[in-house]
């Protein structure tokens, strides 16, 4: 998903710099669970950070339809 242009661009109007750090610090724990072999503990980063985009691009999505009906 993150080599499409379009996701490239959608990331960067919506994740702040700050964000962004954020989530890679999520994926660097997840990587961190993988390799340590500890499965439980990377399903559940992995939900923490599928969760935590979703919950972003909800928002921004809602925002953008509240703009569109002004």
């Amino acid at each position: 998903m993150r080599r499409h242009a379009q996701w490239t661009v959608r990331r960067r109007e919506t994740f702040s710099p700050e964000r962004i750090a954020a989530l890679g610090r999520q994926h660097q724990d997840l990587f961190a669970h993988i390799a340590g072999r500890r499965p439980s503990e990377a399903a559940a980063e992995m939900e923490r950070h599928l969760l935590a985009v979703s919950s972003t691009m909800l928002r921004v999505r809602r925002h953008e339809a509240g703009a569109e009906a002004d």
